[in-house]
């Protein structure tokens, strides 16, 4: 099974932070900016991953369910 990643950047230099491993077929993104966390649809795994950009890691992932497409955040209730 082929693994992918997702790149990690500082918007301001432009720098690459961090390159991070989130299973496979990664299909959709969302970013809460109040808790500073990027959520990852993985659909070869059935898997979101949760990435920490307060630390550029991956503290955990959780199954979702076959093929999941895409994501949204609520940031008011940090619902996803």
């Amino acid at each position: 099974m082929m693994s992918a990643s997702v790149t990690i950047i500082d918007g301001v230099t432009e720098q690459v932070l961090a390159t991070l491993p989130v299973g496979t077929t990664p299909l959709g993104m969302a970013v809460n900016t109040v808790t500073n966390k990027i959520y990852v649809a993985c659909g070869g795994v059935g898997r979101v991953y949760v990435i920490s950009g307060a630390s550029d890691s991956v503290p955990t992932n959780i199954a979702v369910g076959t093929n999941p497409l895409g994501l949204a955040v609520n940031p008011a209730t940090s619902h996803i």
